[in-house]
């Protein structure tokens, strides 16, 4: 469980454009790049969404107080950070293929510090293998998340947001959202000849001696 007010461990969800194993550059309005982890959280219909709310609020009033009426104006809010997916989804210009219907987006990031990302099952030492390789990683596996909740100004606004911690990889399920594909899923085993088993090598070579023995005569 979350030890924290502001922290919140998710439900299962399917992620959607991870990058969680690199960081991922962005650009900003004066063209400066920066590195962040990122993850794009699609829950089921029927999740409870209480905790997500309330762990938004733990960082507001931390910030502001208990005195909602002193709060700023956000231009990023609770709103803007837990959303309907379907009609998110529909006004996509990549929008995801299905019945969204009831779903919804929340989305979380990660700068200074990688998310710590692990199997769904203990080893025989009692700890989470970590996960490292990229092709584990893909949108539309589904998982669990450690959250936490935090505020920020910035010269466009302030707003509140989900930092995002760690990530409990679970079952796997149908690739979507720029999902990187296994070789092995792509590709076929190359015969004997292109693999170099064979003696194409030779062959090829004498070939090539032939034919310039050929062009010598013309």
């Amino acid at each position: 469980m979350a030890d924290k007010a502001n922290q919140v461990k998710t439900t299962e969800f399917r992620m959607s454009f991870p990058s969680l194993i690199k960081p991922r550059q962005r650009k900003n309005d004066n063209g400066a790049v920066s590195e962040r982890y990122e993850l794009t959280m699609l829950f089921p219909p029927g999740t409870n969404l209480t905790p997500l709310k309330a762990a938004l609020r733990a960082a507001m009033v931390a910030k502001y107080g208990d005195d909602t009426k002193k709060w700023p104006r956000l231009k990023h809010g609770p709103a803007e950070v837990i959303r309907d997916f379907e009609a998110y989804n529909n006004n996509s210009d990549k929008p995801i293929a299905g019945d969204w219907k009831g779903w919804t987006i929340v989305r979380a990031n990660a700068t200074k510090y990688a998310p710590q990302v692990f199997a769904a099952q203990k080893d025989s030492s009692g700890r989470f293998p970590v996960v490292t390789d990229e092709r584990e990683v893909y949108g539309g596996r589904w998982a669990k998340a450690l959250l936490n909740a935090f505020t920020y100004a910035r010269q466009d606004g302030k707003g509140v947001t989900f930092g995002l911690e760690m990530v409990q990889l679970l079952k796997r399920d149908k690739k979507f959202g720029g999902a990187v594909s296994a070789p092995e899923e792509v590709f076929d085993n190359a015969s004997d000849e292109w693999a170099g088993n064979a003696d194409a090598f030779d062959s090829g070579a004498q070939q090539s001696n032939a034919t310039a023995e050929e062009e010598a005569t013309w």
